[in-house]
């Protein structure tokens, strides 16, 4: 019962709301078809379960952690949850905190973000989150590169943390003038397709459009299967993804693994002493 009621009170989060802007969080989705969706088909988009919304909650839980982290050592902190806003592009956001660095009179635009053990262990440069299978990666660079450019700071950072062991790491950014103007061009784009009802061409991309609660109206003549839910297509993907990330330890297991082996029969040999399932023999 009393798990039931919590989960309830989760439940009643999951709902969709109309989207008036173009969200800072969302510019860097590969996918601008999307993005127009999101503007103009928000009441089309499938909502998500109650497990994404556990996640959710988890990671603003930890945001809150941090923010007390960075306070208790010292590390000044202004401007929390600060609304920002390019009126004649509608481009819209909310940024985490803006950091001051001992020794440093700026105000650095920063994004805490909290992720898994294996995700957070591949992440240690801006690049990193281009090249991961995890299209929902690809969307932060973007979004503190505009809360910079509404900041008018050269540098950001992301404060990541691992939500299995609790470690911290920072990411830095320079400003990417160029990643800047592809966002604003982007919303624009949005802009005049809203204005002009149409949509942009489908990217026709299985690995980014299996995970889009658009799915259904975008590619209507697609099939999944009766048995299969979107979130049951969502587990599927990302259980593929781990996978293939999996297969890097096996690969670098089996090559190690070899090396000890020879390293080992050439000292067994030489001293005299085999080894056989872990028992020494003369």
């Amino acid at each position: 019962m009393i798990i039931e009621k919590i989960y309830a009170e989760k439940a009643r989060k999951i709902k969709n709301n109309p989207c008036h802007s173009n969200r800072a969080s969302n510019l860097g989705d590969p996918c601008l078809r999307r993005l127009v969706y999101e503007r103009t088909n928000w009441q089309d988009k499938q909502l998500y379960d109650i497990n994404t919304q556990l996640i959710f909650d988890e990671g603003n839980n930890q945001e809150k952690i941090v923010i007390r982290d960075l306070l208790d050592a010292g590390i000044e902190i202004f401007e929390q949850q600060r609304s920002f806003e390019i009126r004649d592009l509608q481009i819209s956001g909310r940024m985490d905190l803006k950091v001051k660095v001992p020794g440093d009179p700026h105000l650095y635009p920063a994004e805490i973000k909290s992720m898994s053990d294996h995700i957070f262990l591949k992440i240690n440069s801006i690049n990193d989150f281009y090249i991961l299978p995890y299209p929902w990666l690809k969307k932060y660079p973007g979004q503190l590169i505009l809360y910079m450019l509404d900041s008018e700071e050269d540098r950001g950072v992301f404060i990541l943390k691992n939500k299995s062991t609790g470690a911290l790491k920072e990411i830095w950014i320079e400003m990417d003038w160029n990643l800047a103007d592809l966002l604003l061009k982007k919303a624009e784009e949005i802009n005049k397709h809203i204005k002009a009802g149409t949509y942009p061409e489908k990217i026709n991309n299985l690995d980014i459009c299996n995970k889009c609660p658009f799915n259904h109206i975008c590619l209507p003549d697609q099939s999944f299967g009766p048995e299969f839910s979107q979130d049951q297509r969502n587990q599927l993907i990302d259980l593929t993804a781990r996978i293939n990330e999996l297969k890097e330890y096996y690969l670098e297991y089996e090559s190690l693994n070899k090396k000890l082996k020879e390293l080992l029969k050439k000292w067994d040999h030489s001293h005299g002493i085999h080894i056989t399932n872990g028992i020494k023999t003369k």
